[in-house]
C-alpha cells in the first residue's frame, strides 16, 4: 500500500487500529510505523493506546493474561488550513 492510499484510509476514518491497518497494507507493524515516521515527527499522525470499553481499571493495572489490555490506534490529525478552508 502506498503512502498516498495510507493516507487516504486514515481521512476517511479518522482512526484506524495500528494491526488492522497493518493487515490492509500487508506490511507488519514494524514496517507499518516505520513507514509512518516521516507523519508522526510532523504530528500529521499519532500513536495511541486505546483501552477497551470493558476495562474499569479496577484490578490495579494490565497484564498481557487479563485480557484488559489496550489496543494501538493511528489517528490523524485534521489539516488546520484545509479546515479553515472548508469553514
Amino acid at each position: 500500500m502506498l503512502l498516498a492510499d495510507l493516507r487516504k484510509r486514515l481521512i476517511e476514518t479518522g482512526a484506524l487500529p495500528l494491526r488492522q491497518l497493518s493487515r490492509q497494507s500487508g506490511l507488519s507493524e514494524e514496517a507499518l510505523l516505520e513507514r509512518l515516521q516521516p507523519w508522526l515527527r510532523k504530528g500529521r499522525v499519532v500513536l495511541v493506546e486505546r483501552r477497551l470499553p470493558s476495562c474499569a481499571r479496577s484490578c490495579g493495572g494490565c497484564a498481557g493474561s487479563s485480557g484488559c489490555e489496550g489496543e494501538q490506534w493511528i489517528e490523524w490529525q485534521a489539516d488546520e488550513k484545509a479546515s479553515t478552508k472548508l469553514a
